[in-house]
């Protein structure tokens, strides 16, 4: 059986972050051994690597740290402790540390191939130092196998001072699959060779799947579900307190402190929530995935306050596409729903494509 290592951005309070990562693991399980390496970025020296380190352990705790209202801390407290218990029971503790400054430390010998993704692993406006991108290309010392999965770049141009990284570092890899339309151009123009487009990985599994992993019920009633990443907009507001009268439901509000019980959600809780919703309003990306995946109507505001909205675009636009979906309801009035079967069997092309690639390549 062949070691995978899953090389790919971690962020300890991201829905959609962690369970990407859960899903590409649980794929890569099916061909051999998998682990998600632990990446120390911008550690280049002993001063920053204790900094690093020290952030790293604080920051699933900023929402606690940052509050400022006594009675929002146990809610942030138990999130905190769902989402670390879903790491420890679905993706285990890494088996490799990579930084700037001590390399891969593990049993390196042990990695087949190495794989970069999904999420915006190849954003370099992100970085906190420039070399960070080349450990994010998988440039470092090592012998394994190269390949990405649904990577994404997260820009539609590249500056000139990331260029030669992004050139050397995509030469490095023997094969290459992105998660948009525009990263597969930049790449192309990159290395003058097309990658893949494939399926962000959480659309690797099916909803039952996914409804596999579910744990507490949190109720029967029906409502409407918030996930906003920028805040909801005054007119998001409007829509959604319109059509919780008009239809004489609740409203639950993730990653919102004014709803304390569904902000301490975790993984599986958020999973639960798509799977059971009657309508969903956001301005996330994997928001949209689970919607289609449970066949949850929803309605997608631009990100509030969140500069670049078109990049923001470029992945709602392929996921979209990949799904067979060419308009989005501007409102609730009149909306009967998209057409899931043949929303479905969209998905069901794209996700056959998406794994055989999986298959043929690693």
């Amino acid at each position: 059986m062949s070691q995978y290592a899953i090389l790919t951005l971690k962020d300890p309070l991201n829905y959609g972050n962690r369970l990407q990562n859960y899903a590409l693991s649980k794929v890569l399980r099916s061909y051999g051994t998998t682990s998600t390496i632990q990446v120390r970025r911008c550690s280049y020296n002993t001063k920053n690597l204790v900094k690093r380190r020290i952030k790293d352990s604080l920051y699933p705790f900023k929402p606690i740290i940052r509050n400022e209202r006594v009675s929002h801390i146990p809610a942030a407290i138990r999130r905190v402790q769902r989402f670390r218990a879903f790491e420890s029971q679905y993706l285990g503790r890494p088996e490799y540390e990579l930084s700037g400054m001590l390399g891969l430390v593990g049993k390196t010998e042990e990695i087949g191939t190495l794989v970069i993704g999904s999420d915006q692993v190849w954003n370099y406006t992100f970085l906190l130092d420039p070399r960070d991108l080349d450990l994010m290309l998988g440039n470092f010392p090592g012998q394994m196998d190269r390949v990405s999965y649904a990577a994404s770049i997260g820009v539609n141009g590249i500056s000139d001072e990331v260029r030669d990284q992004l050139v050397m570092g995509l030469a490095g890899l023997r094969s290459i699959s992105v998660r948009e339309t525009e990263g597969a151009d930049v790449v192309e123009h990159l290395t003058g060779q097309r990658p893949a487009i494939v399926l962000d990985p959480t659309l690797l599994l099916s909803s039952a799947d996914w409804s596999s992993i579910e744990e507490e019920k949190t109720g029967n009633d029906p409502f409407i579900l918030t996930y906003f990443l920028g805040g909801s907009t005054k007119k998001a507001d409007e829509s959604i307190s319109r059509l919780a009268e008009k239809l004489k439901i609740g409203i639950r509000r993730l990653n919102d402190t004014s709803d304390l019980l569904t902000y301490a959600a975790g993984p599986q809780d958020f999973v639960e929530l798509f799977s059971r919703a009657a309508c969903v309003f956001t301005d996330s990306f994997h928001a949209c995935c689970f919607s289609i995946l449970f066949n949850t109507p929803f309605f997608v505001f631009d990100r509030n306050g969140f500069e670049g909205t078109a990049n923001m675009n470029s992945r709602m636009r392929t996921l979209f596409s990949q799904a067979g979906i060419h308009e989005l309801p501007n409102d609730f009035e009149g909306f009967h729903g998209f057409d899931w079967e043949g929303v479905n069997q969209k998905i069901a092309d794209a996700r056959q494509k998406s794994l055989s690639w999986i298959g043929e390549t690693i």
